[in-house]
């Protein structure tokens, strides 16, 4: 079977930006031996095979990701490079090379600004229905790790077909800071896949805040 399976544990650790403009980001992904928000049981076993496994596609430089979660991403959808998985006591994490492509400076917009992004695990495995768990078994093959939107205060509002989450104006007596806020939010939104100017959106932001 297909997984897609997104915990955000805790916040993502930001790295240094290089000198091309790529940020290093570690994200959590699964904690082991536990039911997830989905139902599946990831054994520690299971996961550290899967890592050790995944290290050896990560070393050819042959795990890309994207921040719109489908099938094989376009060229053009590229975010992101896998450069790390690894189990540390109970957890998977993964490090992220956030590359400076249009898909992926949104990532890193959204990072820098304070905003949050999750971590989602793109897999296979067969897996064994055990005290109404889905306990995932030993095959499981850690093909990518997508981006995707986060909100931890459920807030969402939907354009059309856009799906923006977690747009919430802080209240702030700086027009830098509000300014800050519009392009994280933008870049957020941009990455769920809106296709209109910055102009269109800050209009539509402040029409359905005015709304409230």
């Amino acid at each position: 079977m297909n997984i897609y399976e997104k915990e955000l544990i805790e916040r993502p650790q930001l790295g240094a930006m290089d000198s091309a403009g790529a940020m290093t980001v570690r994200f959590p992904l699964l904690r082991a031996d536990r039911k997830t928000s989905s139902g599946s049981w990831y054994p520690k076993s299971t996961l550290a095979k899967a890592a050790s496994d995944a290290m050896r596609r990560i070393g050819e430089g042959r795990m890309l990701g994207t921040g719109k979660p489908k099938g094989l991403p376009e060229l053009d959808e590229i975010s992101h490079c896998v450069t790390r998985m690894e189990m540390v006591l109970d957890t998977l994490y993964c490090t992220l090379k956030i590359l400076p492509t249009d898909s992926g400076q949104n990532a890193i917009t959204i990072l820098r600004e304070g905003g949050t992004l999750a971590a989602a695990l793109k897999a296979k495995a067969t897996t064994r229905n055990e005290n109404q768990s889905q306990v995932v078994q030993p095959d499981l093959q850690i093909l990518s790790v997508d981006l995707c939107l986060e909100s931890e205060n459920g807030t969402y509002f939907d354009k059309g077909s856009v799906l923006m989450e977690g747009i919430e104006l802080e209240k702030t007596n700086s027009v830098e800071n509000m300014n800050h806020q519009l392009d994280a939010r933008y870049a957020q939104a941009r990455l769920a896949g809106y296709k209109n100017s910055k102009e269109s959106f800050f209009r539509e932001v402040f029409t359905d805040h005015h709304k409230r």
